[in-house]
């Protein structure tokens, strides 16, 4: 959609044969530039960051929409893996933001993009990490709108539900096929509301819009929405009771010498 409306696009993932496919398909409308980096990585984003400011010092639109999680309860997830899920969610799109908004305030024009989830709102069952990495994208949102907003670049937070994507083809998430089948949303939906924050930008956007009653349900009964949210995302069978932990977080590794 956006490379319809004459914007080159840089596309970032792990995937390159992918990337490589989608950039030749969206190379008939504009240019794009595959780059395949993994964003769990600080020193891979550092230097995606370089390639992507050599190759295209002026960018306009800044969409950090990489995610993944993992639908198991905390204490069953091994540390590491809490880690990697806040740099792809949280810390990732930190790096991006700090690289590409000075030029976006240089210039008076531009718009950053988060997407979030409708977890942040509510941690849902298995989703810990995941939540408080996509909460913390909420809050600094809100706080770089507040920070910049007589500058010209506008902020955005989209909330997008069940969205019909290989997010959810991970075994962990099967557990959520059926409400994937009822409530799930086609991505397209989601990318159409995306685009519309170009021309009406808004700071929060839900999707589908009838989400906001969780805030309104927040709002009036903390305790309700917590029964509601763990009744709706909880899983059919009770995982197995974790062995108990002697050292809650892992010891660091020994520091290695270049």
């Amino acid at each position: 959609m956006l490379a319809g409306r004459g914007y080159a696009t840089v596309l970032i993932a792990r995937r390159v044969d992918r990337l490589n496919e989608l950039a030749r398909e969206l190379s008939a409308h504009a240019p794009s530039m595959p780059l395949g980096i993994d964003l769990s990585e600080p020193g891979a984003v550092k230097l995606g960051i370089q390639i992507i400011a050599q190759r295209h010092p002026r960018i306009d639109v800044l969409v950090n929409n990489a995610g993944f999680g993992d639908y198991r309860a905390m204490l069953d997830q091994p540390f590491e893996l809490l880690r990697r899920i806040h740099e792809v969610n949280y810390f990732a799109a930190v790096a991006f933001t700090r690289a590409f908004l000075p030029g976006m305030i240089e210039r008076r024009h531009g718009h950053v993009i988060n997407i979030a989830s409708m977890a942040a709102k509510f941690g849902p069952w298995g989703h810990g990490a995941y939540a408080g990495a996509k909460a913390a994208l909420v809050a600094m949102t809100q706080s770089l709108a507040c920070e910049y907003a007589s500058t010209g670049v506008h902020f955005s937070c989209v909330h997008p539900g069940l969205v019909r994507t290989e997010f959810f083809r991970e075994p962990g998430y099967r557990a959520l096929d059926g409400q994937l089948a009822r409530h799930g949303v086609p991505a397209q939906r989601v990318a159409r509301a995306i685009l519309r924050l170009l021309d009406h930008p808004r700071l929060e956007l839900c999707v589908p819009w009838y989400y906001r009653v969780l805030d309104w349900c927040r709002l009036l009964s903390p305790g309700l929405t917590l029964r509601l949210v763990r009744g709706q995302s909880r899983p059919a069978v009770s995982p197995p009771t974790p062995e108990p932990l002697v050292h809650p977080i892992e010891p660091p590794k020994p520091a290695e010498h270049a």
